[in-house]
This record gives structure tokens, sequence and C-alpha cells, in this order.
């Protein structure tokens, strides 16, 4: 019995000692992950913005069955036929936007959250740049990543360090 306590012991600081040190795989494959989503966002808001079809924006970027809501309206846009006109109000307003992933997390094989930054680049010259944020839920579909849920506010937001 004293050699099994021993054993439970040295077992249990195993465990202990792998939980407390950072596996290398696991940083890895969410450093990949994260980069993976930040290629999203430059192309989407990047070659597919300058573009300016919005039809072609939602077909790339966002899910089927997309719902975005927005901290400054009571519309919520659902499906990608919504979005297709969001989207051009979006673009009619603002022709650059650049986008940042500030933090990421992966849900399963399928899914992750990324909080997003926006610099929004007005059309009105005399306009100033706005910023805005968004949590962005994304899923793996037959045709790629797809953004498959946003939550949007034209505020900014402190950035983690």
């Amino acid at each position: 019995t004293r050699v099994l306590a021993l054993a439970t012991c040295v077992v249990g600081f195993g465990l202990i000692a792998t939980n407390a040190r950072p596996d290398s795989s696991a940083s890895t494959e969410a450093a990949t992950f994260k980069q993976m989503l930040e290629d999203h966002l430059d192309r989407c808001y990047g070659p597919i913005w300058a573009k300016r079809d919005p039809a072609e924006f939602v077909r790339e970027c966002l899910a089927e069955d997309v719902v975005i809501t927005s901290a400054d309206a009571t519309t919520v846009w659902k499906g990608r036929q919504q979005n297709i006109s969001l989207i051009q109000d979006l673009l009619n307003a603002y022709p650059q936007i650049t986008a940042t992933g500030v933090w990421t997390a992966r849900v399963g094989p399928d899914a992750g959250l990324q909080f997003v930054l926006f610099h929004l680049t007005p059309v009105a010259k005399d306009a100033p740049p706005a910023t805005a944020k968004s949590l962005y839920v994304w899923v793996r579909t037959p045709e790629g990543w797809r953004i498959i849920a946003d939550h949007y506010s034209f505020v900014g937001m402190d950035v983690p360090k």
C-alpha cells in the first residue's frame, strides 16, 4: 500500500507539473488557428472588401445562416440575403476597413471566437476615421471557415496585452 501511495503521489505531481508547463503543441495549435482566422480577416476586409460587391463579401465571409446584431440598432440581420443590404450600407459608408483580431479562442474542432477591432475610413473626406468592434463566432463549413454570428458596436475597446 505504501508503494501504491507513493506511485499515486508521483503520478499526481507529474500531472500537476505537466499542467503547469505550457504545452508547446497546444500553444502552437492556438497560434496557427489565430493566424488562420487573421488570414480570413485580411482576405475579407482586404481584396474582397475592395471589390465593393456585398454579395461576394457575404458569400465568401459569412455562413449561410449568419446572424448579425448591433449595439447601436434594434435590427437583427439573419441569413445571407438580409446581410447583403447591411454590407452594402457599410461599403457605402466605409470604403476601407482594417480588421485586427485582438483575442481568439478555438471552441472545438469546428468553431472559434474572436474579438475584432476595426479601423474604418469613411467615404466623406471631412469625416474623421471611426473605430468599431465585433465579437465573431466562426464555424467551419463545407466552403471553409465563415462567420456565423457577429455582434458589433461603433466604439473602440481596450486591447489585451
